[in-house]
């Protein structure tokens, strides 16, 4: 289970970076320059945390799970949000990537909670 929660984790993050990259590079923002500044340092501290975590996971290092269930609330929440925006702009495929995320993050979190509470035990 902590390899899949290590690996989802490294692909989840990369995927972010990957995304947010291209944004900038091709994409056009309607948001103010400071709101989307502070939400893409938001998602890229949120990337940080999933690909380092996933990266710890694999290799047995202390504060692994701690640190993933941190990345993987902020995936959570991030999705969560990011389906009432793209919902409310009509964009069902993006509505539904997001809802993807949100339940493939939330199942992780709960991965590892799991694993935490194996651990202590």
């Amino acid at each position: 289970m902590k390899k899949r929660i290590a690996y989802f984790s490294i692909f989840l993050g990369l995927t972010i970076i990957g995304m947010w990259l291209n944004l900038l590079l091709y994409g056009t923002f309607v948001e103010s320059r400071i709101g989307i500044g502070f939400h893409i340092l938001a998602e890229f501290i949120m990337a940080v945390f999933c690909v380092l975590s996933g990266i710890m996971i694999i290799q047995n290092k202390p504060f692994a799970i701690e640190t993933n269930m941190a990345g993987m609330s902020m995936a959570t929440y991030s999705s969560l949000s990011a389906i009432g925006y793209y919902g409310q702009q009509g964009q069902k495929p993006m509505v539904l990537v997001f809802t993807i995320i949100f339940l493939l993050s939330s199942i992780t979190l709960i991965a590892d909670f799991k694993v935490l509470t194996q651990k202590e035990k």
